[in-house]
């Protein structure tokens, strides 16, 4: 990927290592359809990838902008692990945001990241935003085709977290067909 559409840094000297300056409104429809800001909170080799998950924001064209910056200053930060933000069309009217965490099963980060966005105000209080695996995204599930596309959600995921134990949250159901 090129590197003017990726910001990376380094938390622990919390230095930049290279500066996207594109905002998601400044990128033309023939390049990439996102821009990446990422970290060295996790090191990569120790990432199992069929375990990688997401929030999921939707924010007007107005919002993005400053959504984006806020983003890249909490992952130089090291508030944030990975995150990217759609460069959407001019037809488009929202841009997506990807807030992600190493692993849908540690419901503590999962939970953490959600703390975040919401002290920081990059979720609104009044929106109820939804997590997803990017297992989830590979099948190709997404509410559009109405499926189930989340597996939590910011109103309920701190209820789940005081109620069950994740394995049993991940188990088959009874009679659906797997053994």
């Amino acid at each position: 990927m090129d590197g003017k559409f990726v910001f990376t840094c380094d938390v622990t000297t919390k230095t930049i290592d290279n500066d996207c300056t594109l905002n998601p409104t400044d990128v033309e429809k023939r390049e990439p359809p996102w821009l990446w800001a990422r970290n060295n909170k996790y090191n990569l080799e120790d990432v199992d990838y069929s375990k990688v998950g997401k929030w999921m924001l939707f924010l007007s064209k107005a919002d993005a902008n400053m959504v984006w910056s806020k983003i890249k200053e909490a992952v130089k930060s090291g508030d944030l692990w990975d995150a990217k933000i759609s460069t959407s069309e001019d037809s488009d009217p929202f841009h997506a945001v990807m807030i992600y965490t190493k692993d849908y099963s540690d419901l503590d980060d999962v939970i953490s990241v959600l703390d975040f966005l919401e002290t920081s105000g990059l979720k609104p209080q009044d929106k109820i935003i939804k997590y997803k695996t990017d297992n989830q995204t590979r099948a190709g599930v997404y509410s559009r085709f109405k499926q189930k596309a989340s597996i939590y959600d910011s109103q309920t995921i701190r209820e789940l977290k005081k109620n069950i134990r994740i394995t049993d949250y991940f188990k088959p159901m009874a009679g659906s067909g797997s053994n």
